[in-house]
C-alpha cells in the first residue's frame, strides 16, 4: 500500500493507529473496473436549448449527438434526491427557497427558468430518478454529481443504491462528488458503483487536506476510479501521473474544441457546455 511510505516519518504509536485506522477501514477496490474514458459530458445537459438539470437538457444533449451528460443532485427536506445545482432554488426558477428546507413533492412542482426569456418554462425540477429513467431509456452515460450542501449522506448513498438497482444502472452511470464522505458513504453501501472525486485548483479547505486529497492512498482508501481535475490541475504531468496510478480521468470544463480532442487523444474524458464545437 502506497500509504505506508507516508508513514516513514511518523511518530511511533500514533503512526501506528494512522496505519491501523486505514487498513481497517479503506474500502475495497472495485470488483470490476467500468470504463468512462474519452467522452464528453454535456455539463449540466445541454443547457443552451434548455433549462439546465432539466430532463429537456439531457434529451437536448442527446439530440445533437452526445453520448454523456452530468447532472447536480442535491436532497429535499424529505431526502429525496433532485436535480439542481445550487441550494437556493433562486438561481434556476422564479421562486424562493433552500432545496433543504421543501420536501420533493414541493420541489418537483416549481418551474425551471426559460434561459432565453427569463419566464418560467413548462419544464420543473427533476427527481434524481427521473433522470436517471431517461438517460436508461436514451441509453448515454451520466455523471450524477453530489452536492457539498447535502445533509443526510448515509440517506443519499441508500437513495443511491437503490436507484441503481432498480434501473441497473451500473454500465451507464457513476457518482462523483468534491466531499469524500459522501463517496465513501455510496461505496461502503453499494461497492459496485463507481465513483469519481472531484479536486479544485483553489479548494476552499486547508493546504493539508488539499494535498491528502490529491495522494493515491487516500483515492485508494475511498475505492475512487476516476480523478476529476479542475481544468488547471489538468497538465501532461497530472494525466500521466494518476493513469499511471489506473485512474480514469474527467476533466472540467474544457469549452476549447482543441483541447477537448488533445484530451480525449490522451483517453481523458471532459466535461463541457459545448458539445458542439467550442464557445
Amino acid at each position: 500500500m502506497s500509504v505506508i511510505k507516508y508513514c516513514v516519518y511518523g511518530q511511533g504509536l500514533l503512526c501506528v493507529i494512522a496505519l491501523a485506522f486505514y487498513f481497517i477501514t479503506a474500502l475495497p477496490e472495485p470488483s470490476v473496473q467500468r470504463n468512462f474514458s474519452a467522452l464528453v459530458f454535456a455539463h449540466r445537459g445541454y443547457y443552451e436549448k434548455a433549462p439546465e438539470n432539466s430532463l429537456a437538457a439531457i434529451q437536448a444533449a442527446y439530440d445533437i449527438g452526445a453520448n454523456a451528460v452530468e447532472i447536480d443532485v442535491m436532497q429535499s427536506k424529505d431526502l429525496v434526491p433532485v436535480v439542481i445545482h445550487d441550494q437556493d432554488i433562486r438561481h434556476t426558477t422564479l421562486n424562493e427557497g433552500l432545496v433543504s428546507n421543501l420536501s420533493a413533492d414541493q420541489l418537483l412542482a416549481i418551474p425551471l427558468k426559460d434561459r432565453q426569456t427569463g419566464a418560467a418554462s413548462t419544464w420543473h425540477i427533476p427527481s434524481l430518478e427521473s433522470a436517471i429513467k431517461l438517460a436508461k431509456n436514451l441509453n448515454i452515460t451520466l455523471e450524477i454529481e453530489l452536492k457539498t450542501e447535502i445533509h443526510n449522506h448515509f440517506a443519499m448513498a441508500k437513495a443511491i443504491q437503490a436507484l441503481f438497482l432498480k434501473y441497473d444502472f451500473y454500465e451507464q452511470g457513476f457518482v462523483s462528488s468534491f466531499d469524500p464522505r459522501l463517496l465513501y458513504y455510496v461505496r461502503s453501501i453499494e461497492p459496485n458503483i463507481t465513483t469519481a472525486l472531484g479536486l479544485l485548483s483553489h479548494p476552499p479547505y486547508s493546504f493539508v487536506l488539499n494535498y491528502i486529497f490529491q495522494q493515491p492512498f487516500f483515492m485508494d482508501y475511498l475505492g475512487v476510479s476516476i480523478v476529476e481535475p479542475e481544468y488547471t490541475l489538468a497538465t501532461d504531468p497530472f494525466i500521466e501521473y494518476w493513469q499511471g496510478q489506473n485512474k480514469q480521468i474527467n476533466v472540467w470544463v474544457i469549452n476549447s474544441q482543441k483541447k477537448k480532442q488533445y484530451l480525449l487523444q490522451k483517453g481523458v474524458s471532459v466535461t463541457s457546455d459545448c458539445i458542439l464545437g467550442s464557445c
